[in-house]
């Protein structure tokens, strides 16, 4: 069945980010300004956790980084680069944004709750799973307000979520479109991930997808992507 407008797609940023940016980030910076004041709740709480060196994950230079990054945040100097610039893990890599819409992309984050694809966006290092004092654990902390600005953005568009679990565990929205892996794991299925989601955004995801011995077929609600041959019979 042919989405009636071209879909949206939720993805996770990576842990591999650039340094610097030109821009500027505010609270209220992108399409999701409405989530200022939960940002920052969240800032504060990571500001404080970074400067005791209790964030966890973070330790050595990318702590250094983190912690000068988390000052620049504290006085609102923080640089930023576009959501898309800024990720430069596997899925990104594969993605290509360069030449695509990347206003359609949504991406699930610790720090932000949500960002758009094109939003100014600061270097951080959190994950969702992590707890902070006093905010507590943030994919519970983000999931009612994420999940609202999401479906507002969407205004009624496809949603494929592209998410792994601990993203997806921040958001609870009926009717996503999901997207799941058998036979792949680790940087092939974050190569895998990053190419479908590049023919996604490129074909409105009407055609089937190929890539490199993987195939994608679409059952309702649910895609599998597999080596051909594996995997699910329904298209």
């Amino acid at each position: 069945m042919i989405a009636a407008v071209e879909p949206v797609l939720l993805l996770p940023p990576s842990e591999g980010k650039a340094a610097g940016g030109e821009g500027r980030w505010t609270a209220r910076s992108g399409a999701f300004a409405s989530l200022a004041a939960r940002r920052r709740e969240v800032v504060a709480a990571y500001v404080d956790a970074l400067e005791r060196g209790a964030v966890p994950g973070v330790k050595g230079t990318m702590l250094e980084r983190a912690q000068e990054g988390g000052r620049l945040l504290r006085r609102g100097r923080a640089p930023a680069l576009p959501a898309h610039e800024r990720f430069t893990g596997v899925v990104w890599q594969h993605l290509g944004p360069a030449d695509l819409p990347v206003d359609r992309i949504a991406v699930v984050s610790a720090l932000l709750g949500v960002c758009a694809g094109d939003d100014p966006t600061p270097d951080f290092r959190l994950k969702l799973s992590v707890s902070l004092a006093p905010v507590a654990r943030l994919d519970r902390f983000w999931r009612p307000h994420v999940s609202r600005a999401i479906a507002k953005w969407a205004d009624g568009r496809e949603i494929w979520s592209l998410l792994p679990q601990e993203h997806a565990a921040a958001v609870d929205l009926a009717g996503l479109v999901t997207v799941r892996f058998e036979g792949v794991s680790g940087h092939d299925a974050k190569a895998v991930k990053g190419s479908l989601a590049r023919h996604v955004l490129l074909t409105g995801g009407h055609t089937r997808f190929r890539w490199q011995g993987w195939k994608a077929t679409r059952d309702g609600t649910t895609v599998t992507v597999s080596r051909s041959g594996l995997g699910s019979r329904h298209g």
